[in-house]
């Protein structure tokens, strides 16, 4: 079964803050050339609409640092509430993201990471908890209730392509 579409947005709160702060960008500009009347001009010839492309493209880029600087820190927040963290130890969780997406696991251990927050580790095998790749972001895991442990699996792409 996959996780609702919901939490699957929120398990990349970098891409949601990129796709705001390029809006935060894009919006007053497109504004402003509407305003200078240069939307008529730039649509007659091939140049102008490569130029007003570029331009648009170099705008998404600085979104990225615009959206990283304003509104991740709030998108990080509500992306971690709407997943069920914080996580304590023994919770069911599934991976959203990653080479593991779909894997249901138990919490063993919260740890500190880099920046001072707890980070859930899932058991996942002895080899990888071994390698430090058992770490996870709290917004990346979705809380399963303790009865439904095989909700989600490794079929999860399999069951989607079937609908």
């Amino acid at each position: 079964m996959l996780p609702p579409l919901r939490h699957r947005i929120c398990a990349r709160p970098m891409t949601i803050s990129w796709v705001l702060g390029t809006l935060m960008l894009w919006i007053p500009a497109t504004i402003s050339l509407r305003r200078e009347g240069v939307f008529p001009a730039v649509f007659t010839e091939v140049t102008p609409v490569l130029c007003l492309l570029l331009a648009y493209a170099c705008l998404s880029g600085l979104g990225f640092l615009a959206g990283a600087f304003t509104v991740l820190w709030l998108v990080i927040r509500i992306c971690r509430y709407i997943n069920g963290a914080p996580f304590i130890v023994g919770d069911c969780v599934a991976i959203l993201t990653g080479p593991r997406a779909g894997t249901v696991a138990r919490v063993y251990e919260l740890t500190v990471g880099q920046g001072g927050d707890l980070l859930p580790r899932l058991d996942l095998g002895a080899e990888v908890a071994a390698r430090y790749l058992d770490i996870y972001e709290d917004y990346s895991l979705l809380r399963q209730s303790s009865d439904d442990t095989h909700g989600i699996s490794h079929t999860a792409k399999s069951d989607a392509s079937l609908a």
